[in-house]
């Protein structure tokens, strides 16, 4: 054996590529350890006892400086992420329109709640929304700023559709044509009223029958408690058909109109 050989049976680049190898895979699980919100003190004693043993290994090629450099790097990564916190999310501003939805739904005893559940309707009638602009340009924005429908009662759903009803007509009669914008409008508003009358029926249906199962699971239904939310009668000129008294439906609320 000459004396320039190793007498290692693997090269020194071999063996210390192998610890590298290694540091690089720790730095990875520790990584995945926190994104999973596993403690961080276990991503970093796994660091450790890898890092910290391969040092001594490393020295032993000169290459110590390098190996403890990348225990430093691994353990401070951890420790960095797992003291990133996520943005504290800012309340916007109530707008003018929802300040006065909210002084329309305190005349009915409802606090306005940001939920499209429609448990708590916050649209009464006597109120409508402008038209559509005659300007095709002006459409979009004149859509961004509706009354969704799930909020609205029975009596203002009803309303708002037989306004776009004549709006449409109007539009029609002068040329105005029709875009995106006030078809999606006309449609959404039929069918939220066909959706309550269906929910409605079929809760009606499965009472008819006794079925007590099926009348906890329509009552359960969110079509159904955005049409029991406010008084029902406006629905009846759309083909709502009764089989059982309207006061024995489950969170009927006649008062709100």
């Amino acid at each position: 054996m000459d004396r320039g050989e190793s007498v290692f049976p693997y090269r020194h680049s071999e063996l210390f590529g192998f610890p590298i190898y290694l540091c690089y895979n720790a730095v990875i699980v520790s990584r995945e350890a926190v994104m999973m919100k596993k403690k961080s003190i276990l991503a970093i004693g796994l660091i450790a006892a890898l890092l910290f043993g391969l040092t001594g290994e490393a020295e032993a090629f000169g290459w110590g400086d390098i190996a403890g450099k990348a225990t430093d790097k691994a353990i401070g990564s951890v420790l960095g992420s797992s003291a990133k916190k996520k943005p504290v999310k800012q309340s916007r501003p109530k707008s003018e329109k929802q300040k006065k939805s909210e002084r329309e739904a305190e005349k009915y005893g409802v606090k306005r709640i940001e939920s499209p559940d429609g448990t708590n309707p916050t649209a009464f009638a006597g109120t409508l929304d402008p038209w559509p602009p005659d300007e095709l340009s002006a459409r979009p924005d004149w859509f961004d700023n509706r009354t969704q429908p799930w909020i609205m009662t029975n009596a203002r759903l009803v309303a708002e559709y037989e306004s776009m009803i004549q709006w449409r007509a109007y539009s029609e009669q002068n040329g105005l044509g029709t875009i995106e914008p006030d078809e999606i409008r006309y449609t959404e508003l039929m069918d939220e009223i066909h959706a309550r009358v269906r929910a409605i029926e079929r809760y009606c249906d499965a009472a008819e029958y006794g079925d007590y199962q099926s009348m906890q699971s329509r009552a359960s239904m969110g079509d159904y408690q955005r049409a029991v939310a406010s008084n029902i009668n406006p629905l009846r000129d759309y083909d709502l058909e009764l089989s059982v008294p309207a006061n024995t439906l489950p969170g009927y609320h006649p008062e709100r109109n």
